[in-house]
């Protein structure tokens, strides 16, 4: 079965196999699956075809569809399942994006959700909770951190400072947008990478992207100036959580041509991560093109 399930996997990385069938059948087997390996396997892959090989205006739909088989084989185990159970409840707080399926996870979170209240929720799943209620665009900024706090008084471990970064990314907008996303290039700033990476994933979250087309073009107009002035560690970082995302695949690639273009001898980092970045989004040209193809005969 794993060689089965990394064969389907290569299938739909190579354009073989749309993600709508790879996520189906995934779907089909969740419940069936007798290996905790392999399920989790399993998971990992749906979780990468619906984000890296999915076109956005499908993803939601797929997502709402995992959801709901994650939480049906959630419901069926047996309280000593215990290993199955912690890998459920993880993927099923990650794959919550439905308002509905919100919903469900913050009445769990309250010890209000019938089905789900003798399922123990640990503080890496309620922290899991927080981000998606900060991802949120239905809740109010109260309501957010109102679970936030909740959380924090449970945990005052260097997560909490992690969760800060990432959900006051995920939180500004208008000219705190501006000033956050400009900190990124300030060199003075005496924050860790790790949680400067935070931010920048908070920030550059696919929920906002209506919020960051003109963070996008000038990410690539100061690639060369980051990579040339930051430490490795740092211009990676920028580099891997600021990526723009969405689905003009075409146009990011004339983009990072642009760049590979002007890039400097001796930045090889920078040129090497540009080269790869090319070869991803010529994959995921070729599977939203066999996504487009098995579509086509049904409209």
């Amino acid at each position: 079965k794993a060689i089965i399930g990394r064969a389907l996997w290569d299938m739909l990385r190579d354009g073989q196999l749309p993600s709508t069938e790879f996520v189906e059948i995934a779907c089909r087997s969740l419940a069936k699956e007798k290996s905790d390996s392999i399920l989790s396997n399993l998971l990992l892959f749906t979780e990468g075809g619906i984000r890296n090989f999915t076109p956005k205006s499908l993803r939601s739909f797929m997502s709402y569809r995992v959801f709901n088989s994650i939480y049906e084989a959630l419901l069926n185990l047996r309280a000593d399942e215990k290993n199955r159970i912690v890998l459920l409840r993880n993927w099923l707080i990650q794959t919550a994006e439905d308002p509905q399926h919100v919903q469900v996870l913050l009445d769990w979170f309250d010890g209000k959700h019938e089905a789900l209240k003798g399922i123990e929720l640990g503080i890496k799943d309620r922290w899991g909770i927080v981000r998606v209620a900060f991802r949120s665009k239905d809740l109010s900024q109260q309501v957010k951190e109102s679970y936030f706090e909740q959380v924090a008084k449970i945990d005052p471990s260097d997560v909490q400072k992690s969760m800060r970064k990432l959900c006051d990314g995920l939180a500004v907008s208008g000219e705190s947008r501006r000033k956050l996303w400009q900190s990124y290039f300030d060199a003075e700033i005496k924050e860790s990478v790790h949680l400067m990476g935070d931010s920048m994933r908070g920030f550059n979250d696919e929920t906002r992207l209506d919020e960051l087309e003109q963070y996008h073009r000038e990410f690539f107009d100061r690639l060369i100036e980051v990579f040339g002035t930051r430490t490795r560690e740092y211009s990676r970082m920028f580099y891997r959580s600021l990526f723009p995302s969405g689905d003009n695949l075409v146009e990011l690639q004339q983009s990072v041509d642009s760049v590979l273009k002007k890039c400097p001898p001796e930045q090889d980092s920078l040129k090497k991560m540009l080269r790869e970045t090319n070869d991803e989004l010529r994959r995921r040209i070729k599977t939203y093109n066999a996504l487009a193809d098995s579509i086509k005969p049904h409209l």
